[in-house]
């Protein structure tokens, strides 16, 4: 019966308190993606002969790989020197193929924030910048940016386990100690609002990283291959003590997606449920002309299309449950788009947004317009959005709480090569309304 004892939880039991050597429980993943910077991609800090700080990363001695050791786990190692949220989603994560979908894994262990608080900081910002429902970073903060971090892993792998790691305690001082525990407490809140996504807190539970400790781990400013040893082992020991006192929710991660090969899938062998709905906004920035159909519901020449596309934001709503064969369309799941540029002095302007004939009538329209609205909000003064003299239009807009501002006469006749009729009517002038940011 010694064996199972291993394996129950002690309810004043301390995270790490009990060490594995083995990996414990953490052994039921067999797939770990780790997304963090030099702590995570095992950089070590050498003196050049002049005297310069050398910083090299090398992966064999990370923990990311002492961990997939201990585990007999694949983890792979989305990391790199001096890594930030912001470089991660702006570019490094799709140069290095870390949303692959051929590297989905089970869980995502994220390590981020020192360098975006230290190194190179820009605003923390708060939960509310990233939109978990929409999909879409409000702000560029580093809220933000870690938002969409998670929000696009949970898309390649809806049934992944979220690990998100907080700072160590490294006897900053007090402004910076401040900063660690905001950090902190941002992760707490998203563990505590997000489905399957809890935090290794090593701030609180992790040995200090004091003089003793560094003289041991450390090799100047970085850690040496002890103490990337020492730190999967910590990890380790962490996971096994969530997974034994949460072990309900574990049970099923050997049917998740990423781990059924082909011909599982085609027999079935996953669990058997209905696939969760999944309404959504997603910003893309390339291939836009992709979704010209859409596009010419609400301007019927490319010429006109062209005057706006590249210099707009384009947003896509996905509706997962919108069509019977979403994976045969062209453009998936797309039930609608909305493109907007930025006119200067506060000004914004809805250029086109259309959704799919087939689905009026189920807010799609409307949803795209709340988004929009949401989105910018507090950037600017004034939302604009021009369309004929409609009779389906106009009241739609006025629906929205937008009102009419002005009139640009003859703009249909004068700009484009053909009439333009709708419900029957030919458009002549442009009706602009406007909606208070």
């Amino acid at each position: 019966m010694r064996i199972l004892e291993r394996y129950e939880s002690c309810e004043n039991e301390k995270p790490m308190e009990r060490y594995v050597p083995d990996g414990g429980l953490g052994r039921i993943f067999r797939k770990i993606a780790v997304i963090g910077d030099s702590l995570a991609s095992g950089e070590f800090q050498t003196v050049a002969p002049d005297g310069s700080d050398v910083y090299q990363d090398f992966y064999e001695y990370s923990w990311g790989q002492y961990l997939a050791r201990i585990l007999g786990a694949k983890v792979w190692n989305f990391s790199r020197g001096g890594m930030t949220a912001k470089q991660f989603i702006e570019t490094f994560g799709k140069s290095s193929g870390c949303w692959d979908k051929d590297k989905a894994s089970q869980a995502y262990i994220v390590a981020l924030g020192v360098n975006d608080m230290f190194s190179f900081p820009y605003p923390f910002g708060r939960e509310e910048d990233f939109d978990f429902v929409s999909g879409v970073r409000k702000r560029d903060t580093f809220c933000g940016y870690y938002g969409e971090i998670l929000f696009r892993y949970r898309r390649i792998e809806p049934d992944a386990i979220f690990f998100l790691m907080t700072l160590p305690d490294d006897g900053r001082d007090e402004g910076q100690a401040k900063k660690v525990e905001k950090h902190r407490a941002y992760l707490l809140s998203l563990a505590e609002d997000l489905p399957n996504t809890y935090v290794l807190d090593f701030f609180s539970y992790a040995p200090v990283y004091d003089a003793a400790f560094k003289k041991k781990f450390f090799m100047n400013g970085h850690m040496n291959p002890a103490g990337y040893i020492i730190t999967a082992e910590l990890v380790a020991s962490y996971l096994d003590h969530i997974i034994r006192h949460d072990m309900a929710s574990f049970e099923a991660v050997g049917l998740m997606k990423c781990m059924a090969d082909e011909e599982d899938i085609m027999n079935g062998a996953r669990l058997d449920r209905e696939p969760v709905r999944r309404v959504y906004v997603e910003e893309i920035r390339e291939n836009k002309k992709k979704y010209m159909d859409l596009l010419y519901l609400a301007d019927e020449q490319e010429e006109m299309i062209d005057r706006y596309i590249g210099r707009g934001r384009m947003f896509l709503l996905h509706d997962n449950g919108a069509y019977p064969d979403a994976v045969s369309r062209p453009t998936g799941d797309v039930v609608g788009e909305c493109v907007v540029t930025d006119n200067g002095e506060g000004v914004f302007e809805i250029k086109n947004i259309a959704t799919d004939p087939s689905l009026h009538g189920m807010g799609y329209g409307r949803a795209l317009i709340d988004y929009v609205m949401d989105l910018y909000a507090g950037r600017g003064k004034t939302m604009l959005v021009g369309t004929g003299d409609s009779p389906l239009t106009i009241p739609f807009y006025k629906k929205c709480g937008f009102t009419e501002h002005h009139r640009l006469a003859n703009f249909f006749t004068d700009n484009y090569d053909h009439p333009i009729f709708e419900a029957g009517v030919q458009l002549v002038d442009m009706v602009y309304l406007s909606r208070p940011l």
